[in-house]
């Protein structure tokens, strides 16, 4: 059994890791992520879950090797998982009372990513 507790302060742990630059992401999408963690988040995911939306699901792979996945899918259900670098021992954090952390985590992640509105705002602010 999971710390609900310690899963949240873990989550807002990188929460502030992200909005202070210590913790970078990149799109789930993005080289040089192994296509065996890519497999892995689809068989973790839930069986009825809907097409992963690569353009707002992220990651985090640590010295180590291992990942960290923040998945969003078309229907706008997030999930997030600790993905070991053996692949086996998972965890998910998918459960209701995560989703608001992870939902601002993904919005902290977006706001540090280029994006085309960031362009049209860096030339309009010259």
């Amino acid at each position: 059994m999971y710390d609900l507790q310690k899963n949240k302060n873990f989550l807002k742990t990188l929460i502030s890791y992200t909005k202070d630059g210590k913790i970078i992401w990149d799109y789930l999408d993005a080289e040089p992520l192994d296509q065996d963690v890519i497999d892995k988040i689809e068989y973790l995911l839930p069986i009825d879950y809907d097409v992963i939306d690569f353009e707002n699901s992220f990651y985090y792979a640590d010295k180590q090797s291992n990942t960290y996945a923040l998945v969003r899918t078309l229907s706008s259900n997030y999930y997030f998982f600790l993905i070991p670098y053996t692949l086996k021992s998972t965890q998910s954090l998918c459960d209701n009372e995560y989703t608001q952390l992870i939902v601002e985590l993904s919005n902290i992640i977006q706001s540090k990513l280029p994006s085309a509105q960031q362009m049209i705002d860096n030339i309009l602010n010259m």
